[in-house]
């Protein structure tokens, strides 16, 4: 769970998460990325977790952005199974099940929503337009590359991971996961808006930052240089 200047939003995701968890009768760590937050994140979390040991927080020194974060997480998950789920929730967390259902058929449980009644005009173009390229350049009938998903960590331990910087992390695991001939199954969840907190992933600088990342590793799968 990467986690930004969270203290608003985070008391409140970590203990429906917990609770949907409890409720579920398994086995779980939550990991919580505190990614260089200036407004106290880090010890709330590092408070949170003294009380529990299910919670565990690791700490970037500086903002790395959201998927240098979980790329962290993933380094240090001890799991069998590995779910992102972002700081501002965006999914009930009752759907949790779902996607633990869903993996007993599959490497990876992709979600997909409906409707983002919180997104404006420009989110949703730019939410549009990334789907689209990566759709056709991947040929990959992903529906929300960027959303929450469950991925087995037998198949993302071995993946040598170069986007981790970028937004294009999701869909390198993804490309990465069709030429290994993982099972991929994709589940439609409610969505759950933002609360509290600020959305960032549709900044211009980032999306052309995007962009460009795009670009790049689609020349590396078409020229065979990705690695596995």
């Amino acid at each position: 769970m990467p986690a930004y200047n969270e203290t608003t939003q985070l008391p409140r995701t970590l203990t429906e998460v917990t609770s949907a968890l409890e409720n579920l009768q398994v086995t779980f760590e939550i990991v919580v990325v505190d990614d260089g937050s200036e407004d106290g994140t880090g010890d709330l979390v590092e408070s949170m977790a003294a009380r529990d040991p299910r919670l565990r927080v690791l700490h970037h020194d500086t903002n790395l952005g959201i998927t240098a974060a979980l790329a962290t997480a993933i380094k240090s998950s001890r799991g069998r199974l590995f779910m992102f789920i972002p700081a501002d929730l965006a999914l009930e967390p009752a759907s949790i099940g779902r996607y633990l259902a869903a993996s007993a058929n599959a490497d990876i449980v992709a979600g997909y929503t409906g409707v983002r009644p919180d997104y404006n005009f420009y989110r949703s173009l730019v939410s549009w337009t990334n789907g689209t390229l990566l759709r056709t350049l991947f040929r990959l009938p992903i529906r929300n590359f960027n959303y929450s998903h469950l991925y087995r960590m037998s198949l993302l331990r071995p993946m040598r991971l170069q986007f981790t910087g970028s937004a294009m992390l999701y869909a390198e695991i993804f490309v990465k996961a069709k030429r290994s001939g993982a099972r991929i199954v994709q589940i439609q969840i409610p969505y759950l808006p933002r609360t509290g907190g600020q959305a960032r992933g549709a900044r211009p600088s980032l999306v052309l930052r995007t962009l460009r990342d795009m670009i790049r590793l689609w020349l590396q799968s078409m020229t065979g240089r990705l690695q596995a």
